[in-house]
C-alpha cells in the first residue's frame, strides 16, 4: 500500500510504498484517505506540530 509520510516542517510529503500487515484472523485493515487543509500549513511551517 502507498502511504504519504509527513518527515520534517517545510520538506514535501514523500510517497512510500509499504508492505501490507497480516492482522490475523481477528483483526482488520482499514484503508483511509485524506488530507486536511490545516495538515498543509503544518507541513509549510505556518503553525507548530
Amino acid at each position: 500500500m502507498k502511504t504519504a509520510r509527513f518527515n520534517d516542517v517545510g520538506k514535501p510529503l514523500v510517497i512510500e510504498e509499504l508492505p501490507e500487515r497480516n492482522v490475523g484472523s481477528t483483526g482488520v485493515l482499514l484503508r483511509i484517505s485524506g488530507v486536511c487543509h490545516c495538515d498543509f500549513h503544518v507541513i509549510g511551517g505556518d503553525v507548530g506540530t
